[in-house]
C-alpha cells in the first residue's frame, strides 16, 4: 500500500478540512455520528499522515545510504516500507470508521443518499481491508482495495462541497467576513 499510494500533505490537510466540515454539517442533527466522524478522522488523518512524514525525514537519509552500501539501504528500505504499511493500517480503519458513521447519519437526508451510500460502502471496504490482512480472505481484500480508494476520493470530493457549504460556521470565515 505504502509504496503505491502515499497521500500527501496537501491532500491530508484538504482532507483534515473535509472532516470538519462534515463534523459541523452533522453536529445539529446527530452530534453523536459528528464526534464519531470527527475524532475517528482525526486519528486516521493522524495515522496517515506518518507515511509523507516519513518519506521527508528519512529520503534524503537513504539516498546517502545508498551511495555507501546499497544492500544495506535496500534491506532498510523493506523495513521502513513495512513501517509505511502499518501507518496505513492504523489509518484505513479509522478513516473507514468515520465514512461509515457519516453514510449511516446521512441516510435520513433525502437530498444525499446516494453519497451516504458511497460513504458506507467505502468505509466498509476501507475496515474490511485491514481485517483481512493475514487472513485466508486477505487476496480477495485486494480486489477491494482499489475500489475503496476510488470511492474514498469521491466520498472526500464530496466532504468539499459539505465544507463549502458550511463556510459559514467556521471560525476563520467569520472572522475573514466581519
Amino acid at each position: 500500500m505504502c509504496s503505491k499510494f502515499v497521500p500527501s500533505r496537501s491532500g491530508i490537510a484538504l482532507t483534515a478540512l473535509f472532516v470538519i466540515g462534515l463534523y459541523l454539517h452533522l453536529r445539529e442533527r446527530s452530534p453523536r455520528a459528528a464526534f464519531a466522524v470527527l475524532v475517528w478522522g482525526v486519528v486516521g488523518l493522524a495515522s496517515h499522515l506518518l507515511i509523507p512524514l516519513g518519506f521527508w525525514l528519512t529520503i534524503p537519509g537513504f539516498v546517502q545510504w545508498g551511495a555507501r552500501d546499497m544492500t544495506a539501504a535496500g534491506n532498510a528500505w523493506m523495513a521502513f516500507w513495512n513501517v509505511c504499511n502499518s501507518a496505513q493500517g492504523v489509518g484505513s480503519p479509522f478513516d473507514g470508521l468515520a465514512m461509515l458513521a457519516t453514510g449511516i447519519a446521512l441516510m435520513s437526508e433525502p437530498g444525499v443518499r446516494p453519497f451516504a451510500a458511497i460513504a458506507i460502502v467505502a468505509g466498509g471496504a476501507s475496515v474490511s481491508t485491514v481485517a483481512a490482512a493475514g487472513t485466508p480472505v486477505q487476496g480477495s481484500a485486494a480486489l477491494v482495495y482499489l475500489p475503496m480508494i476510488a470511492l474514498t476520493a469521491v466520498f472526500r470530493s464530496w466532504g468539499g462541497v459539505v465544507v463549502e457549504r458550511n463556510a459559514a460556521h467556521l471560525p476563520l470565515e467569520r472572522t475573514i467576513n466581519a
